[in-house]
């Protein structure tokens, strides 16, 4: 194996990881706390598992249309340009509402980080230009440099987090009774917000070129990438229960439900009044938030180019597909926020779409309806892509009741 095959293959690794760490990993053990440790772990396990495996169809159907087409191509080619249409404008608005999000966070983290008295409208705008615009940039050449970006902040992700585990360790005193509580209705309540945190598979049409449409290496990276992220929830899981349950009963309460946002207080008391460590974790939270935003990005740019049929050789197309991904995040986020907000809140009902249930039952239908003739890479088993099915519809309809009656 050669060395830029090598490069290519930890990068598409360090891709998948870091889209799938995101920011919101600090409110992870917010939402999970309630549910006994052992619970978590294997819940996060058997979504893991789930969403690999739909990551696995996601790459089978990719395969079946030559050269850099993206999920708008597969949809016009199986169910026809109305359903295209429709499966488009949910990955649009999907992505726009994600990028919308990181832009909001990555700006006010930027704020906080260099102690910025912003309260005006003209600073929340400049701190949102300032913030996304190295990004155009970044996107602007594709994978093959955003690689390296991501390597760099994936690192910086990386070191920050075990810098902070190995700081909780010190100062933690394992009680194995302390994880014996238990509510069976936040193990399903759970599942939406875990689900989003392994949301890689979209930008797996995106490395399909990358890495040359070799089907090994792209199991390879699928399999291994989501690994990582898999390790680094279970161990941070681990981690922050153990602080949260080490605390006093009155700081815990304040923490899980008191005025304010849960995640920020959390990031507050492990800081424990060191400015060093609060530091590290602004790193820590804005590494993860940029890994995240340069995978979804990049998903929405090689999107585009399909959707609208551009040339990659062109500079000006390449600048308009930068230009449509990232004007209208930017723009919601400074004048209308609350727009991807609300659309973000059914975050985990639209990834269940587009993450299971759109690439299993493509899948399904091209092998057993179309009767499609090629190589497959997911296993022929009916009984287990109903079982897919069943968990995304499952996710789905647990969301938009989170939503609705809770």
């Amino acid at each position: 194996m050669n060395y830029i095959i090598f490069s290519r293959i930890v990068g598409s690794i360090l891709f998948i990881s870091g889209t799938s760490i995101g920011a919101g990993m600090l409110g992870l053990p917010i939402r999970t706390i309630g549910i006994e440790i052992y619970f978590v772990c294997s819940i996060f396990f058997f979504v893991w598992i789930g969403m690999t495996l739909s990551a696995l169809a996601m790459l089978e159907i990719s395969l079946w249309l030559p050269g850099n087409t993206n999920i708008i191509s597969i949809s016009n080619f199986i169910f026809g340009k109305k359903i295209g249409i429709v499966i488009g404008f949910l990955y649009v608005l999907f992505l726009y509402s994600l990028i919308s999000a990181y832009i909001s966070g990555g700006s006010s983290m930027l704020i906080d980080l260099f102690s910025i008295n912003c309260e005006s409208f003209f600073c929340h705008f400049f701190s949102c230009l300032f913030f996304i615009s190295p990004f155009f940039l970044i996107i602007f050449f594709g994978v093959g440099f955003s690689d390296y970006i991501n390597r760099f902040f994936f690192i910086v992700l990386i070191v920050t987090y075990i810098f902070l585990t190995l700081n909780l360790v010190n100062v933690l005193n394992f009680d194995i009774k302390n994880f014996k509580f238990l509510d069976i209705s936040l193990c399903f309540f759970s599942l939406p917000l875990i689900l989003t945190s392994f949301g890689y598979s979209l930008l797996i049409p995106s490395l399909k070129s990358y890495l040359f449409n070799n089907t090994r290496f792209l199991i390879f990276v699928i399999i291994f990438g989501s690994f990582i992220p898999l390790l680094v929830y279970i161990f941070w899981e681990y981690f922050i229960y153990s602080f949260l349950f080490n605390i006093s009963n009155k700081l815990f309460v304040q923490t899980l439900f008191g005025y304010g946002n849960p995640a920020e207080k959390l990031m507050v008391l492990i800081g424990n009044n060191s400015i060093f460590i609060l530091y590290v974790i602004s790193f820590f939270s804005l590494s993860a938030l940029i890994s995240s935003l340069i995978g979804v990005a990049l998903s929405l740019y090689y999107f585009f180019f399909d959707a609208l049929k551009l040339s990659y050789n062109s500079y000006f197309n390449k600048l308009f597909c930068v230009f449509i991904v990232f004007f209208v995040p930017v723009i919601f986020s400074i004048f209308f926020p609350h727009g991807f907000m609300f659309f973000l809140s059914y975050a985990g009902a639209v990834a269940a779409i587009l993450l299971v249930i759109f690439p299993v039952y493509t899948l399904w239908y091209g092998r057993y309806i179309k009767k499609f003739s090629y190589k497959y890479i997911l296993f022929d088993n009916k009984f287990v892509l109903s079982l897919l099915l069943l968990f995304g519809f499952l996710v789905f309809f647990i969301d938009l009741f989170f939503i609705y009656f809770v």
